[in-house]
């Protein structure tokens, strides 16, 4: 790689990885969320369940 494109490949890779870093951030935190969400919404139902097949 010629010298002059070292930091233009140095500024691309940059942002390459902060948006790849950012964007498997952001999947974790909606996975997490929805999952607590989930969990919040079914669980109240899932008790009842039970409580009605006793």
């Amino acid at each position: 790689m010629p010298s002059w494109a070292m930091p233009w490949f140095g500024v691309t890779f940059g942002y390459a990885s902060s948006w790849v870093v950012n964007a498997v951030i952001q999947l974790l935190f909606w996975d997490l969320f929805a999952s607590f969400a989930l969990r919040l919404i079914l669980l109240p139902q899932l008790l009842s369940l039970e409580e009605f097949s006793i």
